[in-house]
């Protein structure tokens, strides 16, 4: 470790004074109290206990595995086993965490009603196999506990509004990632070689990434559907797609939000504010979600690193027939580690 001049010139004079009490001391004793000086002011660097080769296992709060204090190293994490949990909270103490795995981990509070940073109660955080450390920090026991983490950094990808006219009477179904280039369905399939074939817009990160949270913002109003049932709700979702195996995919809505009036919508209202004509986004009572990632982290996934493929991933916009008459404008914000 580092040694402050300071301190090394008092552990030095100290042991020269010593020294020079009863007798004359010699050059060569000099260096050598001065090389016990140092070796004295090193020994309080801190040991940490290391743990390697650890699996992760299961997917959930459940996982048998369980975070020891000191330093944790993975080397075995998959798309069916990436969790991992906390151990016993104690204030004031601390671990690492190291993830060389093939996937990215979850982990979860030592158990339900702990914290992670500013996560909701219960939520895992996402550490990505990059091999860096990670640290969590105990600030509150007894259980279910509190932690801090250190070096989990976000980065949020913004894309332009989506425009679309929509007439009352008619279906409107729309995805992709810009107004220039929706399409009204998108999906992808393989070729004769397994290569894979798209339909529509779809996009990947150049780097391992995880989706951590996604905004969905909108210029609706829930006045704009004909009701708060399930025919009549404006839909908006974000869709992800990779390879299975050499010759198969899969691709679904891994985030859906139904917009819609009433007391039941689960997303969020724009408070009282601007109103322009035509509404745009963020006006007053304009309706947008704020969504969470799900503990499936395999369909998180929106960059590099899967078994068969890259990882993709396109926005989806659902019209019903019922719905006003209107340009309708929505907006994705996605925040990955």
């Amino acid at each position: 470790m580092a040694i402050n001049p300071t301190t090394l010139k008092a552990l030095i004079d100290t042991q020269i004074t010593n020294e020079t009490v009863n007798f004359a001391i010699t050059p060569a004793e000099v260096g050598g109290r001065m090389k016990d000086a140092i070796d004295y002011s090193t020994e309080v660097a801190t040991i940490y206990d290391v743990q390697t080769g650890l699996v992760a296992n299961g997917t959930s709060i459940s996982t048998t595995s369980v975070l020891s204090y000191g330093v944790n190293v993975f080397s075995t994490s998959t798309s069916t086993n990436y969790a991992t949990k906390l151990p016993t909270p104690t204030t004031g103490k601390s671990l690492k965490v190291v993830n060389n795995g093939a996937h990215p981990i979850s982990i979860y509070p030592s158990v339900s009603g702990g914290f992670i940073g500013t996560l909701p109660a219960s939520s895992p955080i996402t550490i990505p196999n990059n091999g860096q450390v990670y640290e969590f920090i105990c600030v509150v026991n007894p259980t279910p506990g509190s932690w801090t983490v250190s070096n989990v950094t976000e980065t949020n990808i913004y894309y332009a509004e989506l425009v679309i006219s929509h007439t009352n009477g008619t279906e409107t179904n729309k995805v992709g990632l810009n107004t220039a280039g929706l399409v009204p369905a998108a999906g992808l399939g393989l070729d004769g070689n397994g290569n894979i074939l798209f339909t529509g817009q779809w996009a990947s990160e150049n780097s391992t990434a995880t989706l951590t949270n996604l905004l969905i913002q909108s210029n609706v109003l829930g006045s704009d559907c004909a009701s708060g049932f399930g025919n009549d709700r404006i839909a908006a979702s974000f869709l992800t797609a990779y390879k299975t195996s050499s010759n198969s995919t899969t691709n679904g809505d891994r985030h859906f939000i139904a917009f819609k009036p009433g007391e039941f919508y689960t997303g969020s209202i724009s408070p009282t504010g601007t109103l322009n004509s035509p509404i745009q986004i963020g006006d007053t009572n304009t309706l947008y979600a704020n969504l969470l990632a799900s503990s499936e982290l395999v369909n998180e996934q929106i960059g590099t690193g899967g078994a068969f493929s890259r990882y993709y991933y396109t926005f989806a916009i659902n019209i019903p027939a019922s719905a006003a008459t209107k340009v309708y404008r929505f907006k994705y914000t996605l925040t990955y580690v």
